[in-house]
């Protein structure tokens, strides 16, 4: 799950603070494969400036590197 804001609720329900989420960066990975798709986005360079389609594409290699942490599943849902 990625989010942006700082009055957002993770999967669980719970509130991520500013804390949780870098802003300078303007986003934030949660769950067990988090490390691996905030990883996957700085080495992209990610920032809230790119156009939507590489977001999208970048997104998409986040969550497939996020797969290779224990229990996270292969099943992406888009909203």
């Amino acid at each position: 799950m990625f989010v942006r804001g700082s009055t957002l609720r993770d999967s669980s329900g719970n509130y991520i603070t500013s804390r949780r989420l870098n802003l300078e960066v303007g986003f934030a990975a949660i769950g067990t494969g988090g490390r691996h798709a905030e990883l996957t986005l700085i080495q992209n360079e990610f920032r809230p400036t790119v156009n939507l389609s590489e977001a999208v594409f970048l997104t998409y290699l986040a969550k497939k590197n996020a797969e290779h942490a224990p229990g996270v599943g292969k099943k992406l849902i888009w909203y």
